[in-house]
């Protein structure tokens, strides 16, 4: 019931600041649960500290309380209630309330970088979705459904489509043409669906995604063009929470993944699919 309650609050409150255009505490978020879910999973994964990872919903509700002062009594609630672990509990008011305190510190900068955090949520929820699509649908009919949506993307590089085109825009880089990222992403999945392989997708979402956001806000050390090593950094935990249910050693898949991102000299929304399927290839 508890997580019920969290996970609908959670949507209401996405679901007003996204109508009132307030994409920053959208982000807030976001990176707020998706670093309180790598944390989690990782200490979870130790058993040293197995009983204690960072509580999720106190962390999220923590940074949302940062931007409003009222919702510190639901993050108190949800800490009561998380008291059976108090370590547990106490990381994550404490994380969470650092995440939206950077946050404010950086609000002016997210203002201004709102276009590439769309862009990325979309990724990282296009990863989620499409990873998911090949259980529920008969490979074929999956295969067909990503290659229309990427003839689709094709299109509106040409022609304007009423509603499409404008979806579309809205989460494309200036420098970029018209659904570019759409086509190249999508195309990038059929090869992994083909070999049944559908967790390569989700590396690409979550890995480039969180990639690019974290670069963007704490990335100081360049490597390549548009690429720091913070960012790539972030992007091979990502990559490495998600391989090493799948692929043993996941060390593999992982340096794949980082080589492909890195040195590529086309779109990694393609490179990164293609490079992991040769692992099913060779």
């Amino acid at each position: 019931m508890k997580d019920l309650v969290f996970l609908l609050l959670v949507l209401a409150v996405v679901l007003y600041y996204s109508w009132k255009k307030k994409f920053e505490v959208v982000y807030s978020i976001f990176l707020s649960g998706t670093v309180g879910a790598v944390l989690k999973y990782l200490v979870s994964s130790s058993l040293s500290f197995a009983e204690a990872p960072p509580s999720l919903q106190v962390m999220v509700l923590a940074t949302l309380s940062v931007f409003k002062g009222w919702f510190w009594l639901v993050t108190l609630l949800f800490f009561a209630l998380a008291l059976d672990y108090p370590l547990s509990a106490v990381s994550g008011l404490l994380l969470g309330y650092g995440v939206g305190k950077w946050h404010r510190m950086k609000r002016k900068r997210i203002v201004l970088e709102k276009g590439e955090i769309k862009r990325k949520v979309v990724h990282v929820g296009s990863g989620l979705v499409f990873s998911v699509l090949p259980f529920f649908l008969d490979k074929w009919i999956v295969i067909i459904l990503y290659l229309t949506i990427a003839l689709v993307a094709l299109v509106l590089r040409f022609i304007k489509l009423p509603v499409l085109d404008e979806i579309v825009r809205e989460t494309k880089r200036k420098s970029e043409w018209t659904g570019k990222g759409v086509f190249y992403f999508m195309l990038g999945c059929i090869l992994p669906v083909y070999l049944e392989q559908p967790w390569i997708i989700l590396v690409l979402g979550v890995g480039d995604g969180l990639s690019t956001l974290i670069g963007r806000f704490f990335g100081y050390t360049p490597l390549t063009e548009g690429k720091t090593l913070e960012g790539c950094l972030a992007g091979l935990v990502g990559a490495w929470a998600v391989a090493r249910h799948f692929y043993s050693p996941s060390v593999i898949p992982v340096t794949i993944y980082f080589l492909a991102e890195l040195l590529a000299p086309i779109d990694d929304n393609l490179a990164i699919p293609v490079a992991l399927s040769l692992l099913y290839l060779i």
